[in-house]
Parts: structure tokens; sequence; C-alpha cells
């Protein structure tokens, strides 16, 4: 708050670290999840971003990337957390997305719906959802039936507010 007073931004960066019992995304073996709740936490605190260093790591370790060939030997280990700075893959077609960039996607859609409830409704209301799905950097939900059932309530809201709008 003190910075953002001073006109400055505050974002916030994980790669292999934090680990648990932090969300994060960038290991192979975190829950995929975490690359959700990690939206909901950029808003619970106020992070005006979240920063990821890489995004295509092991692209420039792997010398048959040259000839842009779909692979079965592809090297998704970096210096210490499997797959961290890999978040998209190469296919004949061109760049894919992993798994884990798909639930950081969903996550961003989340953190939208956030957004648009704050400004139709107050960040009281907000926080009401937040709380659900996250009451702090290291206690959150890893449930994903719930997470989807705050996100459809929400939606709902959402909803509702347009369907005033328009009347």
């Amino acid at each position: 708050a003190k910075l953002r007073k001073m006109g400055h931004q505050v974002w916030w960066y994980v790669c292999y670290d934090p680990r648990y019992p932090y969300a994060n995304f960038a290991a192979m073996d975190y829950p995929l999840i975490e690359g959700r709740i990690l939206a909901w936490q950029t808003f619970q605190f106020r992070a005006d971003g979240l920063l990821f260093w890489h995004l295509n790591q092991d692209w420039s370790m792997n010398n048959i990337i040259a000839d842009w060939e779909a692979f079965s030997d592809w090297e998704t280990t970096t210096w210490v957390a499997s797959g961290d700075g890999n978040l998209l893959y190469p296919f004949p077609e061109g760049p894919e997305p992993g798994l884990r960039l798909i639930a950081i996607r969903d996550g961003l859609e989340d953190y939208e719906y956030l957004t648009l409830l704050e400004a139709a409704e107050g960040r009281e209301a907000v926080e009401k959802y937040i709380g659900i799905i996250s009451q702090s950097m290291t206690e959150y939900t890893r449930n994903p039936a719930l997470l989807e059932k705050t996100r459809r309530e929400i939606a709902e809201r959402l909803k509702q507010h347009h369907t005033a709008q328009e009347q």
C-alpha cells in the first residue's frame, strides 16, 4: 500500500519457488489447480501483476527444435523443478499450451470475473467469494469442484447484473 501511494506497481513472482504450502504452477508435479489459485490470490492481495520467468526455456536446449518436429525425447527438466520454464510446447503446427498454461488461462478468466463483480457490487462482495477459495497465501482449496461452483455463482450474479442493465 505504501508503494502504491507513491505511484508504484507491486507485482509478485513465481518460478520453482515458493513451494508447498504456497500455490505455484511452475513444476509439472504441482497440482494444476494452483495455476488458477494464483489468479485468485493475485486479486486477493491486490498485486498489480504476476510474473513467471519463462514459457519455453528448454527449446534452446533441444536441438531437434530446429526441424520443428513432434517428438517423444523432449527434455522437460531444468535446474530445479520438472517443467519449470516450460508452459508452451512445439508441435508441427506450431506452439501449443501445456495443461499448466491452460489452468493459468482459466485463472485469468476467474480474475476477470472477480474484477467485474467488484465493479458491480464492490470489494466486500468479492471478498466473500475469495474467502471460499483462498484464506491466506498458504491456505486455499485444492478442490476443483468447489472452485467451479464458486465461479458459477459469480457468473450467475454477473448475469443478473447484465440482465438488470438491459431492462
